[in-house]
């Protein structure tokens, strides 16, 4: 019917239903937007039609109201991938550039539940295909342009690390002036106290441009200037991970390891440190530390890899670490010689030690080889607990000590220790019943 129908009777007809349903203009205009061939000045009469569908409080939207908004712009973003397949890069860009526009407007403001960062996120795939593809250098200085004005006169929120108007530029600039990036640098700074919601995005992307264009010094007083933030770390990890690294920028880090207290913090910088192939005449000192501060075994066999670093080497290391700061944890230092099958240092450790809770999770490689002397040992602990602690603090005590013998499997253990209560503590009335538990 509509092939048989007169064109001027169906424009008419448009024309009138267009006045009374607004609707039906806006699904009209949206989806054949591409084949009007309008201009960047005129494509914003398209996107202002979306624009009118938006809340006045753009949070406050709704289901109902963000379906029809992330509708047209998906139809929009799939009339650039047409004009792109059929290389109209010109109307492809002037579309998909409006549209980034409008998402730069209210993504920070809507919900993230109605899904409008990841289509924002899209919006500059296609832009950066369209530039990797156009064959026309006007272009490509435009688009550079574009981005330009979005990122000192719009949001310009890097809500994908990746992909966002920052990286694209530096991905689009073969050399990027130094003047250039550092004033990018100094427009992310601006931003920290205009969008101070989204400080971690905008120290992200610092750290990224400041690797990009090796200001070491540059990155070195931001380094100094947010030391204390765990986002910057996270991002010189990722960013610094296949980076060659001066001595002044490591030296730096090494500072702000010593003087942080939190323990995630100073485990990033150290995983900054461990990453380089390069030695480190600080490195031994400072995974000692780490290890220490951490308990974790895989450093030590990293060191002795990296550093070419025997048994003894080690050892004469993590004793030495002791030796000088007293407060170390040593429960550390037993896992390490267990793991360096250490047995005798072990043994000698565990005798000197004050806190049966530190023995027991070496019994299992301790006690088969030095049954007499770690039974002693354990007698002597318990029962010079329980001669200066009564009632339920001794009860509760001696419970904990006897479950993780058992649960550990040290069933003869348990009932020898067992007897020896009985003989020096049995006259206690509390511990009368107890002492049955134990046995049965």
């Amino acid at each position: 019917m509509l092939e048989k129908s007169q064109k001027k009777d169906l424009v008419q007809f448009l024309k009138t239903r267009f006045v009374s349903n607004k609707t039906l203009a806006n699904d009209f205009l949206i989806h054949f937007a591409s084949t009007f061939e309008l201009d960047e000045a005129e494509f914003h009469l398209i996107t202002d039609r979306i624009r009118q569908m938006m809340p006045g409080k753009p949070s406050n939207i709704t289901h109902r109201r963000a379906l029809p908004v992330k509708r047209h712009l998906q139809d929009l973003m799939e009339q650039t991938r047409d004009c792109h397949s059929r290389q109209n890069y010109r109307q492809s860009f002037i579309i998909i550039s409006h549209v980034i526009r409008f998402l730069d407007q209210y993504t920070d403001q809507i919900p993230d539940k109605f899904g409008f960062q990841k289509l924002q996120n899209t919006s500059f795939q296609l832009l950066d295909n369209i530039f990797c593809e156009s064959p026309a250098p006007s272009l490509q200085k435009k688009m550079k342009a574009f981005l330009q004005d979005i990122i000192h006169t719009g949001n310009a929120i890097p809500f994908d690390e990746m992909t966002n108007p920052y990286t694209l530029l530096i991905q689009w600039e073969e050399k990027l002036q130094p003047s250039k990036g550092l004033a990018l640098v100094k427009t992310l700074k601006e931003k920290i106290h205009e969008f101070p919601e989204y400080r971690n995005l905008w120290i992200s992307q610092q750290v990224q441009l400041l690797i990009k264009l090796g200001v070491n010094k540059k990155l070195i007083s931001f380094i100094e200037e947010n030391g204390d933030d765990r986002k910057l770390y996270e991002a010189l990890n990722r960013y610094l991970a296949n980076e060659p690294l001066p001595n002044d920028l490591l030296n730096s880090l090494r500072i702000q390891y010593d003087k942080l207290q939190n323990r995630h913090i100073k485990n990033l910088i150290y995983q900054i440190f461990s990453n380089r192939n390069t030695k480190l005449n600080w490195m031994v000192e400072v995974s000692i530390q780490e290890f220490f501060s951490s308990g974790d075994i895989s450093i030590l066999d990293g060191l002795m890899d990296k550093e070419n670093l025997n048994d003894e080497d080690m050892i004469s290391h993590l004793e030495n670490y002791i030796q000088d700061r007293p407060d170390a944890e040593h429960f550390h230092l037993y896992t390490a010689y267990r793991h360096l099958e250490r047995n005798d240092l072990l043994k000698d450790h565990l005798l000197k030690e004050q806190d049966v809770f530190e023995i027991l999770p070496f019994l299992g490689v301790i006690y088969p080889i030095y049954r007499q002397e770690m039974q002693t040992k354990l007698v002597e602990l318990i029962e010079g607990y329980l001669a200066t602690h009564f009632g339920r603090p001794a009860i509760n005590y001696l419970n904990s000590v006897m479950d993780e013998i058992n649960h550990l499997g040290h069933y003869e253990l348990h009932d020898l220790l067992i007897r020896k209560i009985r003989h020096s503590f049995g006259h206690r009335k509390h511990f009368q019943k107890l002492m049955k538990e134990h046995v049965q």
